[in-house]
């Protein structure tokens, strides 16, 4: 299982997303940055060899599920 831990990244907008931000704003539409619900806080950090060993349990492959699904219907 991923572990989590505190770290002070900060991400910064790109100049698209401010500008985006701005024009919401003025139209009176409340944006969320992530801060309103602590996710600045709290960043997984992921093993790759954890998450390949939690991924090898699953058998079969995606295209498989979907050729399954497609079939019940």
């Amino acid at each position: 299982m991923p572990t989590v831990k505190k770290t002070a990244s900060i991400v910064h907008p790109s100049e698209r997303k401010l500008r985006s931000l701005r024009s919401l704003s003025a139209l009176g539409v409340k944006v969320s940055d992530g801060y309103d619900y602590g996710l600045h806080e709290d960043l997984v950090d992921a093993d790759i060899q954890k998450t390949r060993k939690a991924l090898s349990s699953i058998k079969g492959g995606l295209s498989d599920e979907i050729v399954r699904d497609r079939d019940r219907d």
